[in-house]
C-alpha cells in the first residue's frame, strides 16, 4: 500500500507566488581535471508536482445581490503578503445555502487598481470559460454545492503589491432557484514554478578501475516525484571516469528527488553514495554532491554438497543445515536436499559448518550422527569449496522391544520417532508395525517419543515418553474405538464450535445411532463445559440434568459427565447438548494471550476447544466409547493444484461488515490466512489483539476445516497497520524494534510457531510489506539483515515443530510489487531475494494499491494493472504486475517463481478527479475518494460496487457510477478496447459515489481475475492470493474466488 499524503480542502488557502523566489548559490569545484559542465533542460518530459498552499491572497469585503434569476456584484481580493502574488491559478469559493450552485458562471474582469501591475499590457479582463476553470464541490461542513472560479489573467503576468488589493466582478445565472446568502473564500494552491538542481559528481576512484580490462558503462538517474521521474542523467564511462563532473538541471517541477545507480550496472568494488532524498522547492535552486567510492569487499561464499548415507530411505529428503562462526555470535542458516549447496556473502572469518540432525533407522540400528565439519575459513571474494560431506555412523547400543496388541491382523499402526541425546537429535525412518513384538534397534540412555497413528477403527493412542535401557520393552495396546451397542450398531458422536448470540464461542456435541435410554454421558474434551445458561441437552431443559467436570492430568483433559436429575434418562430422539461456554483452568486448550490493543485491558486467554471421546452409560449399566464421525463437506480441491489463497480479517465483524468466521466460503479456497495476529515488539511474544474477535473466530475456523481435507490455515502476524500501546501504528516500526535483538526474533519465531500447532494450522504468514518509513533509496544493508534473520528464525521453528510432529509446516510471506521496493534489498544486499525465496514456502505479491486515493494531483490510474498501455505517464515507475513479476525474476535464480501466487484485491479504490473526461480515467485526482464506510477513505467492496443494493442493504454509503468493462458498449467500448482489453485488464468506474461527484473508481471484476489467472498459469506461478475475503460476491456468477478456481479448473 502507498503512503497517502495529507488531504488539504480546498477553502483553506488562497494560491499565491511571491515572484521574487530565492536562488541558491552555484556549484564549483577546484579540481584540475574536472570535466565540462553540462546542463539538462527536462521542460519537456513529463512531471508531476506536489502543490504547497498559501495563504497570501483572501477575500477582505464583498458586495453581492441574489435572486433565482440572477446574482452579480464585486468581490475586493487582497494580498496579505509582504511579498508580490501573482493572481493566476488563484481560487474563489462561492458558497450559499443551495445544492443548485452550477459551472454557469461569468467572470466579468479584474477591475483596474494602482495595486494591480500588469507588466505586459498594462491591463487585464478575462471570460472565464464554465468547462476549464469552474467546477462544483461538494461542502464537507455544510453539505451545499459550493463553485471553485479559477482566476487567469489574459498574459499571466498580473500580480498584486504587498498590502495591494482589487475587486472582480462577476455574474451568475442560478436557473430560477434562490441560492440565498452568498459568500466567497479564497483557496487553492501555489502554481509551481521550475527549479534547478546542481550536481557534482566525484569519479576520481573510478580511474582505477574502469581501465582497458573493465569497461564501464554506468547510468545514473535522477528520480523523484513520487517515483513518476526517472532520467538517465548520465552513463559514466571510462573516459569519464578520473573526474570531477558539473551538471545542471533545469525546469523540474518541485518535489522530492535522489540520484541513484542500480547495484546491477557496478562494476565489483564499487559503491554510489549520494544523498537518497532532498527537496526542491518550487523556482529554488539546490546543489547536490555524489561520489564513486571503491570499497573492500569482506564477504565470500561457501560451497558444499551432503551424502546421504544408502541405508536411509528417501523419507529424509533434506537437512536442515548452518554455518557458526567461531566466535558463535553469527549464524547462517539454510535447507539442503542432499545436493550442491551455497552459503553466499558470509563475512570473512572461521566458521563450523554443521547439521541440525543426524539420520537413523531404529529397525536396522544404522545411525549417522550430524556433520560437523570445523575450520571453515571464509576469505574475501572467494569460494571455499568443501566438496562432498558424510554423515559419520555409529551402530545401536540397546534393542527394545516394542509389544503391539489389538490390532487386526491386516491393520498397522505408524511410529514416528523423535529424540533428544544429550543435546543431539536425528530424523528417524518411520516404522510401520503390526500385533506382536519388533525390535527396535536404538541408543542407550536417548530420550525418544513415538507418536502413534493408526485407523479410525481404534482408540487414539497418546505419544509414548521412553528413556531407553537395554533389553526394554515397550508395550502398546490399540482398543477398538466403535463398539456395536444392542440392538444398533454404527453409533458415532459429532462436535462443533459456534457462537452465541453474544458472540462468545461455545461448544455442543450431537450423537446418533442410539435408540436405547441413557443414563449419563461423559465428555473427554480439553475444556470444561460451564454449568448455567439455558442449553438444552438431548431435549431435556436446562436445570433438568446436572454438569460435572473433573481434571485427567495424566490425559491433559477434562471428563464432564452429563446427567438427566431424579434418576431420569437421556432419549436420543434428539441428538443435540449445548451449546455451552467452557473454561480451562489447566491450559489444556491454550493458544495464545489476549489483549484489547484499544484499551490495554487483558482478556481471557484464547483457546481452542477439542473433543477427544464421548462415553454412554446405557440403562442397564454397559458403558460404550464412541467414535467421532467427521463430516466432510468437500473433498474438491478449488486450487485445483495451485494455491488459491484468500486473506480473512478478524475485524470483519466490526462496522457493518458483519462477516464472521460463520460466512467464510471454504470450498472456494485452499489456504486461508488469518489475519492479523499481533506481537510485542519489546518481547517478541504473539499475541490476540482482540478477543471479541479471536476468541471465537480462531477455534470455530480450526474445527471448521476438518471438514474440508483440502484446506490450509495459515496464522498471519504483521501486516500495515497494527498496535502498540493502544494505538494504531505502522507494523514496520514494531518489526524495527522485534529484529534490534536476537532474543525477541526467537521469542516470536517460538510463539508464532506454538499458537500455530495449538490450533492445528499448516502454517504460518508474516506480513512485514516494507519498511514504511523508509523510502527505497534509503533502505540499508542492515534492514536487509534483520529482514533475512527473522525470516530465517520463523523458517528454524517451523522446521523444527515440523520434525517433532512428523509433517512440513508452510512459510508464507507478503511482498510488494513496487519496482523500486523490490529493488531496494538487492542494492544494498546482493542475493537478498535468492535467500528470501530459499527461506519460504510461498510468497504473495501484492499486485494491488498501486494507485488510488493518495493521487491527488496526479492521473487517476488502475490500482492493479497487469500492465500499461503504450504512453502512460507512470510507465517510468513500473508499477504494474507484470514489471514487478520481471524485476523479481531478475533477481531470483529459480524460473518459473513457482513459489510466487499474484494477489487481486476484492475492493475498489475511489479518487476524485477534475473531470470525467475519458471515463475519468488519466485525469488529475483532486480529493480522496470517499469511502463506503465512514472509517476509511476510498475503499469499496467489490461485491458493493458491481451491485449498489448491496451498500443499501449493510446500511451503508452507495452509488451510481457508471462501469466500463467488457459488457460496454459505445464509447466506453472504445475506452475499454484501449486501456483495458488487452493491457491492464481492469475496469473502472466512474459518477457519484459515496455522495461525492466526479469520482474514478479502480477495482477488479471476474473478467480481470480470469485474465490474470491465465497469466499466471501461463507464467508457472503458484496460484493466486484474494485480499480480502469479505469483499467477494456472494454468488458464483460474480464471485472473484469462484472465476480463479473455474480457470485453474482448465
Amino acid at each position: 500500500m502507498k503512503h497517502k499524503p495529507k488531504q488539504l480542502w480546498l477553502v483553506l488557502s488562497a494560491t499565491s507566488l511571491a515572484l521574487g523566489a530565492c536562488n541558491g548559490g552555484s556549484s564549483t569545484n577546484g579540481a584540475s581535471n574536472s570535466g565540462s559542465p553540462q546542463s539538462i533542460s527536462y521542460a519537456t518530459i513529463a512531471q508531476n508536482a506536489t502543490p504547497q498552499a498559501s495563504s497570501c491572497i483572501g477575500v477582505s469585503a464583498q458586495s453581492i445581490t441574489a435572486s433565482q434569476w440572477n446574482v452579480g456584484g464585486k468581490v475586493t481580493i487582497k494580498n496579505n503578503c509582504s511579498s508580490n502574488q501573482t493572481l493566476d491559478g488563484t481560487n474563489l469559493i462561492m458558497s450559499s445555502n443551495s445544492s443548485n450552485l452550477t459551472k454557469a458562471f461569468s467572470l466579468y474582469n479584474l477591475a483596474q487598481s494602482n495595486d494591480l501591475i500588469v507588466p505586459k499590457s498594462g491591463w487585464v479582463e478575462h471570460w472565464v470559460s464554465s468547462s476549464a476553470t469552474t467546477s462544483v464541490v461538494k461542502n464537507s461542513t455544510s453539505g451545499y454545492n459550493d463553485l471553485s472560479i479559477t482566476l487567469n489573467t489574459a498574459d499571466k503576468s498580473a500580480y498584486l503589491i504587498p498590502g495591494g488589493s482589487t475587486n472582480v466582478e462577476f455574474g451568475y445565472n442560478p436557473a430560477g432557484v434562490n441560492p440565498g446568502t452568498i459568500t466567497f473564500k479564497s483557496g487553492g494552491d501555489v502554481p509551481d514554478i521550475p527549479g534547478t538542481i546542481q550536481l557534482s559528481l566525484d569519479t576520481k576512484q573510478l580511474s582505477s578501475v574502469c581501465t582497458s580490462t573493465t569497461i564501464c558503462n554506468i547510468p545514473v538517474h535522477l528520480t523523484g516525484q513520487n517515483g513518476t521521474f526517472d532520467q538517465v542523467i548520465d552513463t559514466i564511462t571510462n573516459a569519464k571516469s578520473g573526474k570531477v563532473l558539473s551538471y545542471t538541471f533545469k525546469d523540474l517541477k518541485s518535489g522530492t528527488y535522489g540520484f541513484s545507480v542500480n547495484s546491477n550496472d557496478l562494476p565489483s568494488k564499487v559503491q554510489f553514495v549520494a544523498s537518497s532524498s532532498f527537496a526542491l522547492a518550487s523556482g529554488a535552486t539546490v546543489s547536490e554532491s555524489a561520489v564513486f567510492k571503491t570499497v573492500t569487499i569482506t564477504t565470500g561464499n561457501v560451497k558444499y554438497s551432503l551424502v546421504k548415507p544408502s541405508t536411509f530411505t528417501t523419507e529424509q529428503s533434506s537437512a536442515a543445515v548452518q554455518l557458526t562462526a567461531t566466535t558463535g555470535s553469527t549464524i547462517y542458516s539454510g535447507t539442503n536436499s542432499f545436493t550442491g549447496a551455497n552459503f553466499n556473502n558470509v563475512e570473512k572469518g572461521s566458521y563450523t559448518l554443521s547439521t541440525l540432525y543426524g539420520l537413523a533407522d531404529a529397525l536396522s540400528g544404522k545411525y549417522a550422527n550430524p556433520i560437523k565439519k570445523t575450520g571453515v575459513k571464509v576469505t574475501a571474494e572467494s569460494t571455499i569449496d568443501l566438496g562432498a560431506l558424510s554423515y559419520p555412523t555409529r551402530n545401536s547400543s540397546a534393542t527394545v522391544t516394542v509389544k503391539v496388541t489389538g490390532l487386526d491382523s491386516s491393520d498397522s499402526a505408524t511410529v514416528k520417532l523423535t529424540d533428544n541425546l544429550n543435546g543431539v537429535s536425528y530424523l528417524y525412518n518411520q516404522i510401520n508395525l503390526k500385533t506382536g513384538s519388533t525390535a527396535l534397534k536404538l541408543l542407550e540412555s536417548d530420550n525418544i517419543v513415538l507418536n502413534i497413528t493408526t485407523s479410525d477403527k481404534y482408540k487414539p493412542i497418546t505419544a509414548v515418553n521412553y528413556s531407553v535401557v537395554k533389553n526394554g520393552v515397550i508395550t502398546l495396546n490399540f482398543e477398538s474405538a466403535n463398539q456395536p451397542l444392542p440392538p444398533e450398531s454404527g453409533a458415532y458422536y459429532s462436535y462443533a464450535i459456534t457462537k452465541d448470540q453474544y458472540g462468545n464461542p461455545v461448544l455442543g456435541f450431537n450423537i446418533y445411532g442410539i435408540s436405547s435410554a441413557i443414563k449419563k454421558v461423559t465428555l473427554s474434551s480439553n475444556v470444561a463445559p460451564k454449568a448455567g445458561g439455558f442449553p438444552s441437552c438431548f431435549g431435556i431443559a436446562a436445570g433438568q440434568y446436572t454438569i460435572a467436570s473433573s481434571d485427567d492430568s495424566a490425559k491433559q483433559q477434562y471428563q464432564t459427565d452429563f446427567t438427566p436429575a431424579g434418576g431420569a434418562t437421556f432419549n436420543l430422539n434428539n441428538p443435540s447438548c449445548g451449546n455451552f461456554l467452557y473454561q480451562d483452568s489447566k491450559n489444556y486448550a491454550f493458544v495464545m494471550r489476549s489483549q484489547l490493543e484499544t484499551s490495554g485491558t487483558t482478556l481471557p486467554d484464547i483457546l481452542f476447544p477439542s473433543v477427544s471421546g464421548v462415553t454412554v452409560e446405557l440403562s442397564n449399566g454397559q458403558k460404550v466409547s464412541l467414535p467421532e464421525k467427521r463430516e466432510i463437506i468437500s473433498n474438491v480441491d478449488p486450487g485445483h493444484g495451485k494455491v488459491l489463497q484468500g486473506y480473512y480479517a478478524s475485524w470483519g465483524i466490526y462496522n457493518g461488515m458483519n462477516f464472521g468466521p460463520d460466512k467464510i466460503p471454504y470450498t472456494r479456497f485452499n489456504t486461508l490466512n488469518y489475519a492479523f495476529t499481533y506481537f510485542k515488539p519489546d518481547t517478541g511474544e504473539v499475541y490476540a489483539g482482540d478477543y471479541n474477535a479471536d476468541g471465537t473466530a480462531l477455534p470455530m475456523i480450526a474445527q471448521e476445516i476438518r471438514k474440508y481435507p483440502y484446506m490450509k490455515v495459515y496464522l498471519s502476524t504483521g501486516g500495515w497497520t497494527n498496535f502498540k500501546n493502544g494505538s494504531p501504528v505502522k507494523a514496520d516500526t514494531l518489526f524495527d524494534t522485534l529484529t534490534s535483538s536476537d532474543a525477541r526474533i526467537s521469542k516470536f519465531a517460538t510463539t508464532l510457531v506454538a499458537a500455530m500447532t495449538k490450533l492445528g494450522f499448516q502454517g504460518v504468514n508474516v506480513d512485514w510489506e516494507w519498511w514504511a518509513s523508509t523510502s527505497p533509496d534509503q533502505f540499508s544493508n542492515d534492514q536487509a539483515k534483520r529482514m533475512i534473520k527473522l525470516y530465517t528464525a520463523v523458517r528454524q521453528a517451523l522446521d523444527a515443530q515440523g520434525v517433532k510432529d512428523g509433517k512440513h509446516y508452510d512459510f508464507d510471506i507478503a511482498v510488494g510489487a513496487g519496482k523500486d521496493k523490490i529493488m531496494a534489498p538487492e542494492r544494498v544486499y546482493p542475493g537478498y531475494w535468492n535467500q528470501v525465496y530459499a527461506l519460504v514456502d510461498h510468497i504473495g505479491l501484492m499486485s494491488y494499491d498501486m494507485h488510488g486515493g493518495w493521487d491527488v494531483n496526479q492521473p487517476a490510474y488502475f490500482q492493479a494493472p497487469w500492465k500499461m498501455e503504450t504512453g502512460n505517464p507512470y510507465a517510468a515507475t513500473g508499477y504494474d504486475i507484470s514489471s514487478a513479476l520481471a524485476s523479481y525474476q531478475s533477481y531470483i535464480s529459480a524460473s518459473p517463481l513457482s513459489k510466487f501466487q499474484i494477489g487481486v484485491p476484492a475492493y475498489g479504490r475511489a479518487l476524485q478527479v477534475a473531470s470525467l473526461n475519458n471515463g475519468g480515467l488519466l485525469q488529475t485526482g483532486i480529493a480522496d475518494g470517499v469511502g463506503q464506510r465512514t472509517v476509511e477513505t476510498s475503499l469499496w467492496d467489490y461485491k458493493c460496487i458491481i451491485n449498489a443494493v448491496v451498500c443499501t442493504q449493510s446500511g451503508q454509503r452507495t452509488h451510481s457510477l457508471t462501469l466500463v468493462d467488457q459488457n460496454s458498449t459505445g464509447a466506453n467500448k472504445t475506452l475499454w478496447d484501449k486501456y483495458s482489453k488487452d493491457n491492464s485488464y481492469e475496469p473502472w468506474g466512474y459518477g457519484v459515489a459515496g455522495g461525492q461527484s466526479n469520482v474514478f473508481m479502480t477495482y477488479d471484476d471476474t473478467y480481470s481475475v480470469t485474465r490474470k489467472t491465465q497469466e499466471a498459469k501461463a507464467l508457472g506461478l503458484g496460484g493466486v492470493m484474494l485480499w480480502e475475503i469479505d469483499g467477494d460476491a456472494n454468488d458464483d456468477a460474480h464471485s472473484l474466488a469462484k472465476a480463479i478456481s473455474d480457470e485453474l479448473a482448465k
